[in-house]
Formats: C-alpha cells, structure tokens, sequence
C-alpha cells in the first residue's frame, strides 16, 4: 500500500493546476479552425442534398477531413482535446447537438418527405455560423475549465 503525505499530495495538485494554466495559453489554431468546425457541420447537413452515392462520398470526405483536422491539432499545439469532456465544454458540445440534431431532422424530412429539395442546402449555410460560433465557445470554455484546474 502505498501512502503519500498531505504536503507532497498538495505540491502535486498545485503542479497540476500550474501544467493546465500554462496549457491554457498554450497555442491555438485561431479562426481557421473555428470555420473549418463549422464547414464541417454546416457540409454534414448539406450532404443530404446530394444523390445517394455522392452522400457516401461526402460522408468520407467529411470523415477524412475530421481525421486529418485532428492530425494538424496535434502537429501544431501537441495535442488534441476530446470535444465531450466533463466541464462546461460538455454544455457546449451537448448544447451544440441539440441545435444540429433537430436542424438535420428537420432538414432531411423536408428534402424527402416534402420534397423541399435545398433545405438540406439551406441546413447547411444555417449551420455554418452556428458551428463557428459553438467551436469558438468551446475553446473559451475549455480556457475557463483549465484556468480553474479542471
């Protein structure tokens, strides 16, 4: 069994806490990022649109785009954060697929159901700002969550 002291455990915490403060003004990928975020749940929806085939190509596009989004994220700041962590990015994330999940249903039940054939289009260029904005939000929430140790 292995028992560590009160002041060893709190130099540990406090180290902790200085390690996700520096992270918290560690580099960023600015803007673009945020766009390509955004481009990619705006493109998601928009794909709809497409003929069944062209949905699948546009699925891996997205895929491969996601893949290599996360490869540049590590290559430039060393590491990649998972979206749905505990903290107040989890509010965001959840947040965010309330609005894209019934957008996407909405959107897809016009263009099949009632042959509203753009809406998956207009989905998409709707979505757009909104996902700039939540990945925007995301990151200052995950600088708050680290600021206060979390």
């Amino acid at each position: 069994m292995m028992v560590i002291d009160q002041n060893e455990a709190a130099a540990a915490l406090a180290s902790m806490r200085e390690v996700k403060g520096r992270m918290a003004k560690g580099p960023r990928w600015g803007w673009k990022y945020h766009f390509l975020f955004g481009g990619l749940m705006g493109t998601l929806m928009a794909i709809q649109a497409l003929p069944i085939a062209w949905r699948f190509v546009g699925l891996a596009f997205c895929f491969l785009a996601i893949l290599l989004i996360k490869k540049w994220g590590r290559d430039a700041s060393g590491r990649f954060i998972n979206g749905f962590r505990r903290g107040r990015t989890r509010m965001v994330a959840v947040g965010l697929l309330c609005i894209w999940v019934p957008l996407y249903v909405l959107c897809t039940w016009l263009a099949f159901d009632r042959q509203v054939a753009m809406a998956p289009i207009y989905g998409g260029l709707v979505m757009f700002p909104i996902g700039v904005f939540a990945d925007w939000l995301w990151v200052k929430a995950y600088d708050a969550d680290l600021a206060e140790g979390k």
